[in-house]
C-alpha cells in the first residue's frame, strides 16, 4: 500500500551516525509505521474486576476449640484496711503494723471454648491460698496471777498475787483460703506457634476461710480467729462476693493437641472480708503470675 512504502522510504533515510536531525526522522518513521498498522491488528488489553473488599488472612481451621487447662502459681496481696469509723483509725494502724503480707500461691482448674473468630469463655475452679504473717512485741508485759490459798476445810485463808513483768513475743503464720469460680471472656490471636491471649471477668468466691491471729480491738491484746472454732474471734465472713479480673496469656503449641502457657492476672475484691459488726473494712487486690498446660478435649 501507499502507507507501506512511505513507511519503508522512511526508515532508509535514517542515517547510521546519530544527531539531531536522524532523531527527527526516525521519529517520523516510527509514526508512520505504527499508523500504517490495522485496527484490527492490535489486541485489546484484557481486564479483570479488582475485589471490592479486602479480607483478612484467617489462621483459624473453622472448628470451635474445647480446652482442658491446668495451672498453678505464685500470688502477692495487696491488702487495704480501712477503719469504719474515725476513732478506730489507731486500731487499723496496729493491724497494719502487726501484721505483713508474705508469698501466697493460687491452683487453676479451667475450661476454655475457643471460637473461629478467637473469641473465647473460660471457667472453672481456683484455689487461692493468702500467707501473712503475725508478729506481736511487748517489751513491758506485765502479767498478774492470782492464788488462793485454801484451809483445812477448804475455805480460802488467803490470795497470793503474783506480778510478772517481761517480753511478750507472739508469731503467728495467718491464712485465708479461698475457691472461686472464673467466669471469663477472652479474645486469642495466633501467630506461628504462638497465641496471645486477653481475658477480662469476675471471679465468684464460693467459699473463705481463715486462721490465725491479730490484736483486739479492745484492748490491742493477741486474739485468735478461726473458721473452725466457735469461740473464734468473729471478725470474717464466710464468702466475699465478686472480684474483678484481668490477664494476659502466652501460649506455646508443642504439638497440636498441647500447648504450654504463662498468664499474670489481677485480681480485686470490691467487697470488704469483714463482717458489719467488725471496726474495719479489709479488702484485696491479688497479683498472681502463673505457668500452666492446656490441652485440646474435642
Amino acid at each position: 500500500t501507499e502507507a507501506s512504502s512511505k513507511s519503508a522510504v522512511a526508515a532508509e533515510e535514517i542515517p547510521l551516525e546519530v544527531n539531531p536531525q536522524a532523531e527527527a526522522v526516525f521519529s517520523r518513521a516510527s509514526f508512520a509505521g505504527f499508523n500504517a498498522l490495522p485496527v484490527s491488528a492490535i489486541a485489546p488489553l484484557e481486564t479483570q474486576a479488582l475485589p471490592t473488599e479486602l479480607q483478612c488472612v484467617s489462621f483459624k481451621t473453622g472448628k470451635r476449640h474445647w480446652y482442658g487447662e491446668i495451672s498453678s502459681g505464685v500470688t502477692t496481696s495487696m491488702r487495704d484496711l480501712q477503719a469504719r469509723e474515725g476513732e478506730f483509725i489507731p486500731y487499723a494502724n496496729g493491724r497494719a503494723a502487726t501484721e505483713s503480707a508474705q508469698l501466697s500461691y493460687n491452683t487453676e482448674l479451667r475450661l476454655s471454648i475457643v471460637s473461629p473468630n478467637g473469641m473465647a469463655f473460660r471457667t472453672g475452679l481456683n484455689y487461692t491460698q493468702l500467707n501473712e504473717k503475725f508478729d506481736y512485741y511487748d517489751p513491758d508485759e506485765t502479767r498478774v496471777t492470782i492464788t488462793n490459798v485454801t484451809g483445812p476445810n477448804g475455805e480460802i485463808i488467803s490470795r497470793d498475787t503474783i506480778i510478772e513483768v517481761g517480753i511478750r513475743r507472739v508469731e503467728t503464720q495467718n491464712r485465708y483460703r479461698m475457691i472461686d469460680v472464673p467466669l471469663i471472656l477472652g479474645y486469642e490471636l495466633s501467630h506461628d506457634k504462638m497465641i496471645f491471649a486477653f481475658n477480662a471477668g469476675m471471679y465468684l468466691n464460693l467459699t473463705y476461710r481463715q486462721k490465725g491471729d491479730f490484736i483486739s480491738p479492745a484492748n490491742q491484746e493477741p486474739v485468735s480467729f478461726s473458721s473452725d472454732a466457735v469461740d473464734g474471734y468473729p471478725a470474717y465472713k464466710s464468702q466475699i462476693g465478686l472480684g474483678w479480673y484481668g490477664s494476659i496469656g502466652m501460649y506455646y503449641r508443642m504439638n497440636a493437641r498441647t500447648h504450654v502457657y504463662l498468664e499474670p492476672s489481677l485480681r480485686m475484691y470490691t467487697q470488704s472480708s469483714t463482717i458489719e459488726e467488725y471496726p474495719l473494712k479489709q479488702n484485696y487486690v491479688l497479683g498472681s503470675l502463673n505457668v500452666g498446660l492446656r490441652r485440646v478435649i474435642f
